[in-house]
């Protein structure tokens, strides 16, 4: 069935108080954000119970270090706003991200009075989503076959999606919100056993508020009909908080803060940072040949790669193989900041608060000296020498480019150090030493193109709140009225000859959306079209252009793979189009003249076939907020130089499924003959064909 969308639903009226986040409480690092529509109270009660989670018996220690460890690797987080009114009108794409909470639905005193607490509920979500579930996926994971996803199948009655027609007899969670997939139904399986199982649940009438889906609210009910469960969490090994939370949390102060923006994949990326240098670069320095690796940064020469990747603007950063398993990272001569009175923005936190690094050189002040015959050049690589000689390796690589140049035409190239730093950081070596160099540009491009599991881990989260945004977006269209430049997404359409079908170039201007669009975010795969008066599903060439779309998926899935270089890939699915009757062509509609002529550009090629042009680049992500695009790698497609056609892709390759298609469509004469496709979804690369970041989209979503 197609899921349809209304859009334009009538303001119901928007809240009267203009809504900011304005404070925060940190619970033993783990944050809690709240609106200033967000009492005080309910703010450090919320909190208070967060606290109690982690602290049961309040002695100031946390109770289980690996979930809390969990909760900061992965970014836990409470967002609080005053209703849930609030919530559904905030812009959430500049708004912090976590488990939402609402002060209307936050209970102070609430077993004294006899109710239940939200809080208890929403805060225990994200404890077990970003802290049990993560420290122990095997047992608390919502992913099929868990012991948690095993128990809830049974308790179900059967292993479905989401929330069945009809649940078959016998079962006794019968939770029934449609918009719960299976991770959903899991967590909030977890929840109504754990907290019967404390007996947070046992209030009067409560069983007849939650009986429909939950019958086992009692801690004696639970040992009767969950026995696996309530075993399980009463194993001491899980150290589970078996004192149901109050707020009255008194192991250490809770102190309300100003509310100060922080990316919430901050902690992520620093894990990131941390595995990538435990897990890739020992493999790639040993199968490149390289005993030290030298990255010289400066503010004055960018480099997002040093910046994003290793973690500051400035300064040597040095890696060694000493042998083992690990290589040693050190970081010196940071020195660089934005004035003589203070550090700049790009002087990030990231090193100190990474613990990546082994070893953290202290970073000078930026502060001008009374003149004499020193210069800043005798102070750059200052006792560099000492450092490398202790080590003794016998090859460098540093960080210039020498072979792997981008397309002839490129401007935006970032080649490494100056010609003046490579002069001075060889005298600073010395002959011995400097004679030892080589390019890193091998190990660069290495580095960017292994992924770990954490980083795939937070690309799937990175898609789950995409996909929130997508629908949020959709859920403001109202056709006729939103402009193409406010709609936070794509529109595609069919235009006169010469304009482009994608709503971002010359012939849009003032356009607003409208029926027969066609909305999407193709960075996630999403897609959307707007129905026209009248109609109850798309006309069939709008249906064709769909099935063209899965038809080119398909072939892609299963040709793009792991371990092969683009070359063979590119062979492999030539082929499968040939097969398809799909022509590929080399170049892009709009990249040649003249522009957005399909009769032109179709010219000597089959003209009632679709046409095809591939660009299937690399996306990088590494210890970024955001994933960025690459070409410093393999591209597979007919852009690029000869070199990034013969680098394998790498388990997990991350890269964007980006092509465009022309379909053949005949139209009234002046209107394009044809209908344009854009795909550029992220993805990654397994050894059997694409392994997608979130299931892909098979039915097209309608918009009234």
């Amino acid at each position: 069935m197609i899921v349809v969308a209304c859009a334009g639903v009538p303001d119901a009226g928007e809240p009267a108080t203009e809504i900011a986040w304005v404070k925060k409480v940190m619970v033993h690092g783990v944050p809690i954000y709240a609106t200033n529509t967000t009492g005080d109270d309910k703010l450090l009660h919320a909190a208070g119970v967060l606290a109690q989670f982690l602290d049961n018996d309040e002695d100031g220690e946390i109770d289980n270090p690996k979930v809390h460890q969990a909760m900061l690797d992965t970014g836990g987080t409470i967002v609080m706003t005053g209703t849930q009114r609030e919530a559904e009108y905030m812009d959430w794409a500049n708004a912090p991200r976590g488990q939402g909470l609402y002060d209307e639905e936050t209970e102070l005193d609430a077993r004294a009075r006899g109710v239940f607490d939200a809080a208890i509920e929403e805060v225990w979500h994200m404890v077990t989503d970003n802290g049990y579930g993560v420290a122990y996926p095997d047992v608390f994971g919502t992913e099929p076959g868990t012991a948690l996803t095993d128990a809830m199948d049974i308790a179900r009655g059967g292993a479905f999606d989401g929330p069945p027609d009809e649940y078959p007899e016998g079962a006794w969670y019968t939770y029934d919100d449609e918009t719960c997939d299976y991770g959903c139904m899991a967590s909030e399986y977890i929840y109504w056993v754990y907290t019967s199982m404390i007996g947070a649940q046992d209030l009067p009438g409560r069983l007849d508020q939650i009986g429909h889906e939950w019958p086992l609210n009692t801690p004696e009910k639970l040992q009767e009909g969950e026995p696996v469960l309530y075993e399980i969490l009463n194993d001491p090994e899980y150290r589970i908080p078996m004192v149901i939370p109050d707020g009255n949390y008194e192991g250490a102060p809770l102190v309300i803060e100003p509310y100060e923006f922080r990316s919430p994949y901050e902690a992520a990326n620093r894990k990131i940072r941390r595995d990538k240098f435990d897990l890739v670069l020992p493999e790639i320095m040993r199968e490149r040949g390289v005993d030290m690796w030298i990255h010289v940064m400066r503010e004055s020469i960018a480099d997002d790669f040093g910046i994003d990747e290793l973690g500051s603007a400035s300064g040597v950063f040095v890696f060694t193989d000493r042998g083992g398993d690990r290589i040693e990272r050190a970081i010196l001569g940071r020195r660089w900041g934005a004035t003589q009175r203070g550090w700049g923005e790009t002087d990030y936190r990231f090193v100190e608060e990474s613990g990546a690094y082994d070893i953290v050189a202290p970073a000078v002040r930026v502060q001008e000296p009374v003149g004499g015959p020193l210069t800043e050049y005798d102070y750059r690589f200052e006792g560099l020498r000492d450092f490398v000689a202790e080590r003794d390796p016998d090859v460098i690589a540093v960080n210039f480019k020498h072979e792997l140049g981008p397309w002839p035409t490129y401007r935006g190239e970032i080649d490494g150090l100056s010609h003046t730093d490579y002069l001075l950081l060889s005298e600073e070596l010395g002959d011995r030493y400097a004679s030892r160099l080589i390019s890193s540009e091998w190990l660069v491009m290495d580095y960017i193109n292994h992924q770990v599991p954490s980083e795939v881990e937070l690309l799937k989260r990175l898609r789950r709140d995409e996909l929130w945004l997508f629908e949020d977006a959709l859920d403001a269209i109202e056709p006729g009225v939103t402009r193409v430049d406010e709609a936070r997404l794509t529109v595609m359409r069919r235009m006169r000859t010469g304009q482009s079908q994608r709503g971002r170039s010359e012939g849009w201007e003032d356009a607003v959306v409208q029926g027969g669009d066609i909305l999407t975010n193709p960075s996630i795969g999403m897609y959307a079209y707007v129905l026209r008066d009248g109609e109850t599903e798309p006309p069939p060439e709008i249906q064709d252009l769909w099935a063209e779309y899965l038809r080119v998926e398909a072939i892609l899935a299963e040709t793009i793979k792991a371990g092969l270089t683009p070359r063979e890939i590119i062979r492999d699915y030539e082929q499968m189009f040939e097969e398809a009757g799909i022509v590929v062509r080399d170049n892009q509609l709009h990249m040649v003249t003249p522009k957005n002529d399909f009769p032109a550009y179709a010219a000597g090629f089959d003209t009632s076939k679709t046409h095809i042009s591939m660009d299937s680049h690399g996306q990088t992500l590494g210890a970024r907020p955001a994933s960025v695009e690459t070409y410093f790698g393999p591209r597979i497609g007919s852009l690029g130089p000869d070199w990034s056609k013969d680098i394998a892709l790498a388990p997990y390759h991350h890269f964007v499924i980006e092509y465009f298609f022309y379909m053949p469509s005949p139209a009234p004469e002046g209107e394009d003959q044809y209908l344009f496709w854009w795909a550029h979804e992220e993805a990654l690369a397994g050894e059997d064909g694409i392994e997608y970041l979130s299931p892909p989209q098979t039915e097209l979503t309608l918009i009234r």
